[in-house]
């Protein structure tokens, strides 16, 4: 098949002899949004179109600026999609992404390996591994791994000011959470339905915050309900182990 043949030949071109990986860097966008769909079950005709290799400017949910470079990309529920995804392949032009298809799955979730100048991601595939949160990019507004299955900790002490929009919801984080140092412009946080633990301080919340979602989870513990930012709207701590006035 042309399309497979081209990609496989442009990798082997661009393989670093002395350290044995490919430099993502180095490959067209075409190259690395076909390898990012690579392991998606009938991608012709539930993404790309029934051409042999269309341009990606003509991809379903693909959007490029004039010079051809993928700015965003949204593929939400799109009917019959299955397999996999590699993530590791977006091109580091992508500046939005809303993949939001239940039935992949993406492997290991690598946020080293995010484009530097992302400003949204909105993710709801099947993943693997932990979210190191100190390698966000700095110019990151909105950030959601919904339903992921994710493990491990939550650093939250020093995300990128430039947050307003944060979503963990039904993933499988453990541990505790420190909630006295969010960024000052972080609006939305939602870390419900996961298996965290240990005890909350609401006493230094984001002034702006407007929703805090932490229900489903094992907090447990006294909380202080008088300090609580004015714009907060909507506060959910249902089924901890909590109390408080």
């Amino acid at each position: 098949d042309l399309y497979f043949i081209m990609t496989i030949f442009v990798i082997v071109l661009t393989v670093d002899p002395g350290l044995g990986k490919v430099d993502k860097n180095t490959l067209p966008q075409q190259t690395l949004m076909e390898l990012l769909i690579s392991g998606i079950v009938d991608p012709m005709n539930k993404i790309c179109s029934i051409e042999d290799r269309p341009e990606i400017s003509d991809w379903r949910g693909v959007t490029c600026n004039a010079d051809g470079d993928v700015k965003e990309i949204r593929w939400v529920l799109i009917g019959g999609v299955g397999g996999t995804i590699a993530l590791e392949w977006l091109p580091s032009s992508v500046e939005r992404m809303t993949i939001l298809q239940l039935k992949l799955c993406g492997g290991v979730f690598d946020i080293s390996s995010l484009p530097p100048r992302i400003v949204e991601i909105r993710v709801s595939v099947k993943l693997e591994g932990t979210v190191d949160l100190q390698n966000l990019p700095a110019s990151i507004e909105k950030f959601a791994l919904t339903g992921c299955q994710l493990t491990g900790t939550l650093n939250l002490e020093s995300l990128p000011e430039t947050l307003t929009f944060m979503r963990f919801k039904e993933n499988r984080f453990t541990g505790s959470v420190c909630l006295t140092r969010l960024p000052t412009k972080l609006e939305v946080l939602s870390l419900a339905k996961n298996q965290l633990t240990g005890t909350l301080d609401l006493t230094n919340l984001p002034a702006g915050m407007k929703r805090l979602f932490l229900n489903d989870n094992h907090f447990r513990g006294e909380l202080d309900f008088t300090q609580f930012p004015l714009s907060l709207l909507t506060l959910d701590i249902s089924d901890n182990e909590v109390s408080g006035e």
